[in-house]
């Protein structure tokens, strides 16, 4: 008995695979053909077409994509540097001083006392034999009324005042020497922000104090032959300095915010120089006298006068004699009438 095996079919398949784009629509149709031989026939697998909807969707129409123009790299960084430069030329326009626009004048004058010329204290010096030996023969006194002839003043502090454009300090210290066991000058003008250099050319030691309110302390120690010290001053007053080691020593340091101040040499003359044009007001100052005031007018390119005069005030007459009394176990002068 044979034994029939079922036929066994040899199938070459073979399969094409394309991807094409409808016309009618966006989606894609993929068309597969499968043949397959053997048996009695062939049969073909029917093509799969866009169903109707997608047939009838409409064509979308293609967007061009918006591309921005180039500029060249060196266009744009000349355009950029341009409108940077038209910047700083407004500001550099706008930020310009109005005080500074109508050109400078200057302020020369004298300062004069008027009336017998004060006694100034004595000074004993005993305590410092080094500093007392400075002045063998002679009796030393403190400078405070320096009077020349013809009345000169000097040591009397000159200054505007009102509010003027910033301007950079001296980069020059302004010097505050002991010389003679005293303080050289006695009068100092400076800026905010400037170098106080401080030196010693007595053969002695000297402890510089200064008696701030504003924030300018110091108090240093300065041997014999020591090196000068420095200080920065950091805010506008009238400062006081002192000496602990010798309680005659004073010096004033008038620490300004503009650059329009001068003192009076022993002449009694001073000089402001390159001050704004238009009405100004100036003051003197002087240790034991006080302050003036006065008005002037300041023309560009031309010089402006002006005096100032300080005498003593006249006392009123007293009604009846006084007589002074010192109590040795008080210590105190009481008047009697």
């Amino acid at each position: 008995m044979r034994t029939r095996w079922p036929k066994q079919a040899s199938a070459s398949t073979s399969r094409a695979t394309s991807a094409t784009s409808a016309t009618s629509c966006s989606m894609t149709i993929r068309t597969t053909t499968t043949t397959r031989s053997g048996g009695r026939g062939s049969r073909s697998l029917a093509r799969r077409r866009p169903s109707p909807r997608c047939r009838r969707r409409p064509l979308r129409p293609r967007l061009r994509r918006r591309t921005r123009k180039r500029v060249p790299m060196k266009k744009a960084l000349f355009s950029f540097a341009a409108a940077a430069a038209a910047m700083l030329v407004t500001f550099a326009v706008t930020s310009t001083p109005v005080a500074g626009q109508g050109g400078t004048g200057t302020i020369v004058g004298h300062v004069k006392y008027m009336g017998p010329t004060p006694v100034n204290p004595l000074i004993r010096m005993g305590a410092d034999p080094r500093c007392n030996k400075l002045y063998v023969g002679k009796r030393p006194t403190a400078p405070t009324f320096i009077v020349g002839g013809d009345g000169a003043f000097a040591n009397v502090l000159v200054n505007l005042d009102g509010s003027f454009p910033n301007a950079p300090a001296p980069t020059a210290p302004a010097v505050l020497n002991q010389k003679d066991c005293q303080y050289v000058p006695r009068v100092l003008g400076a800026r905010i922000g400037q170098t106080l250099q401080v030196t010693n050319e007595d053969p002695t030691d000297h402890n510089v104090h200064s008696l701030s309110k504003a924030g300018n302390d110091f108090n240093r120690t300065q041997l014999v032959n020591g090196k000068p010290f420095d200080v920065t001053l950091k805010a506008s007053e009238l400062l006081r300095i002192t000496c602990d080691n010798h309680s005659w020593m004073t010096a004033y340091v008038a620490i300004m915010d503009n650059p329009y101040y001068a003192v009076s040499g022993t002449d009694g003359s001073f000089t402001i120089a390159n001050v704004p044009v238009g009405k100004q007001s100036v003051k003197a100052w002087h240790e034991v006298m006080g302050m003036q005031t006065q008005m002037v007018d300041v023309q560009a390119g031309k010089t402006t006068t002006v005096e100032f005069t300080f005498a003593p005030t006249p006392k009123p007459a007293a009604s009846a004699p006084i007589r002074e009394l010192t109590v040795p176990s008080q210590g105190a002068l009481i008047a009697l009438r």
